[in-house]
């Protein structure tokens, strides 16, 4: 029986008892029945918070040098495509199809999870396609995430953050262990964490890989008005010594100096000139990601969904220096922790519009409201709280609210803002 692309995305959510079920052993089966001898170098992201833009970043970059590329990211925000993309193009559905059916072939009696179903599909795609460099963004974790069933060439480790305890442990320590686990032996890894716990470089020194560091072999440094420049003395990124960069706020600037020594490690595998990667990283955009539109009100998007990416979002409000009110429409997965970050937001926003979110991890706008707001429910301070059943409603009642001076924040889940996405660029 022939299915629609929304159906097999219904049916591949049906063929695992869990959500999550991290291990490699299902999709290492699946992948050995049909992995070819070679494939192009393949640059794995792991970390927090920073892996899309990082891979949007690579692949701008890759692009710009005329190189073809392929990348897969999650979750999408409006189109399953979006996942899987061929020169930042969403491959289309009749390729999608196509995949669908040869992995339901080959997979037999295997129990895949809807991530590694996911995953493989990209990896069919880019075997059909081949591409001149894979980019790969890990779902949750690294060590035991369906991408590290694949030989990577290089391993990019962002941030390390406190997310997905109930997996990966409850420390940076932990974490970063779990995170360095797609570090592959005698390969080469970039950590763009200028904090990198050091359970990481245990990791990579065991796996005798070679390695930089933000902070050791290459560093961002403020020059003139702002502008940050990539220096290091390190011989192996020596191609991009004293590369000129447009200044940001500190993440970004970390996962953007983490993009160019990752370029500058392989570039004996993929040459890149340096007015190539400036002309890339000058291009490269991702919606969703601190996406703002300036208006009466004003509206920004963001996918914050955990305390490091809300604390970040935090100091980019502060830059646009708003003269009126901030009007926060939010919703979040059940299983999200926002710990410290929860403090900052009630003290710099007091107009909410909570939204449901479905699904099963979705949680309720009443079941956030009691998470959020516990301690403030019976006090002076309680801030205007409004419960709504859907985004899009959610949305409405801020937009009609807030005054031309004031700006309508819409963050939180990758489905809060997907929904909304739709509404503004129409």
């Amino acid at each position: 029986m022939s299915r629609t692309l929304s159906q097999w995305v219904d049916y591949i959510q049906t063929l695992h008892a869990r959500t999550i079920d991290l291990g490699l052993e299902r999709v290492a089966k699946v992948w050995g029945r049909f992995k070819p001898a070679t494939l192009p170098p393949v640059i794995a992201v792991a970390g927090t918070n920073g892996k899309g833009s990082s891979v949007s970043m690579l692949d701008a970059v890759y692009r710009q040098a005329g190189y073809y590329t392929a990348s897969f990211t999650s979750p999408h925000l409006l189109r399953f495509n979006e996942r899987i993309c061929l020169n930042n193009t969403p491959v289309d559905d009749a390729r999608l199809l196509a995949s669908f059916e040869y992995i339901e072939a080959v997979r037999g009696n295997v129990p895949l999870t809807f991530f590694e179903f996911n995953t493989l599909l990209a990896l069919d795609l880019f075997c059909r396609a081949k591409p001149d460099v894979i980019l790969l963004e890990v779902g949750l974790g690294g060590r035991l995430d369906a991408v590290n069933v694949v030989n990577n060439k290089l391993a990019l480790i962002t941030s390390i953050g406190i997310d997905h305890t109930a997996w990966l442990g409850d420390s940076r320590e932990q974490i970063a262990i779990e995170k360095a686990g797609i570090i592959k032996s005698s390969g080469k890894a970039v950590f763009a964490d200028p904090d990198i716990p050091a359970s990481a470089i245990s990791i990579a020194k065991e796996k005798q890989a070679e390695f930089v560091q933000a902070g050791a072999e290459y560093s961002l440094k403020k020059e003139g008005q702002g502008a940050q420049v990539f220096t290091s003395e390190h011989v192996r990124l020596k191609v991009f010594k004293g590369l000129k960069l447009e200044a940001a706020l500190a993440h970004v600037q970390n996962n953007r100096a983490g993009v160019v020594a990752t370029i500058a490690m392989l570039n004996n595998y993929l040459p890149v000139e340096q007015a190539q990667l400036r002309a890339g990283l000058e291009k490269q955009s991702l919606r969703g990601r601190l996406q703002f539109f300036k208006g009466k009100p004003s509206t920004l998007l963001d996918v914050s969904h955990n305390e490091a990416s809300v604390l970040a979002m935090l100091d980019y409000i502060d830059t646009l220096e708003l003269q009126g009110r901030v009007h926060a429409v939010f919703g979040a997965l059940a299983d999200k922790s926002y710990g410290l970050a929860y403090e900052a937001l009630k003290a710099r926003i007091k107009h909410w519009y909570l939204c449901d979110l479905e699904g099963e991890r979705g949680q309720s706008a009443q079941a956030l409201s009691t998470k959020l707001f516990a301690g403030t429910l019976q006090t002076a301070e309680r801030p205007n709280i409004g419960l709504y059943t859907t985004p899009q409603l959610a949305y409405a009642a801020a937009n009609r609210n807030a005054e031309s001076n004031d700006l309508v924040l819409i963050f939180g889940s990758f489905y809060l803002v997907g929904a909304i996405i739709p509404i503004l660029t129409a």
